[in-house]
């Protein structure tokens, strides 16, 4: 079962989608899964359906193949979802205490709008170009 049926089986897609087509409501959208398919399968067929068009910024702090996520950011980005790279790097006790990097990919400005929650998540960040390079 992928995670965008398991939430649809739960309601919980639904509920989410109820709330994506207004506009003041989400603004910028953080994806935290397991895997790269994971990743994929949330951006493809859970938000992009509802938020196609929307220019709205997705952040996926997930550890991902990168060349899958370059060629997802491809996909979405003419459907109008930006996609932003921000896996978290760091062991579990550095994260912990605080002290985890953010190796940011994809689009810059997208990016700089989301600077707020990439400095919540991360005391540093290094901005790494196109999206798939923060997981180079």
């Amino acid at each position: 079962m992928t995670v965008s049926e398991a939430m649809s089986e739960l309601g919980r897609l639904d509920a989410a989608a109820s709330l994506i087509p207004n506009p003041q409501l989400i603004t910028r959208i953080l994806v935290a899964v397991f895997s790269t398919e994971q990743v994929e399968d949330v951006v493809e067929n859970a938000l992009l359906p509802a938020l196609e068009g929307s220019g709205r910024i997705v952040l996926s702090t997930s550890t991902c193949d990168p060349d899958r996520l370059a060629a997802l950011a491809g996909r979405v980005a003419p459907r109008g979802l930006r996609l932003v790279e921000a896996p978290v790097s760091g062991s579990s006790v550095q994260v912990r205490d605080g002290q985890g990097v953010g190796l940011i990919g994809g689009d810059a400005a997208a990016a700089d709008e989301a600077k707020d929650i990439l400095d919540a998540l991360f005391p540093v960040c290094f901005y790494m170009g196109e999206a798939g390079n923060g997981g180079r």
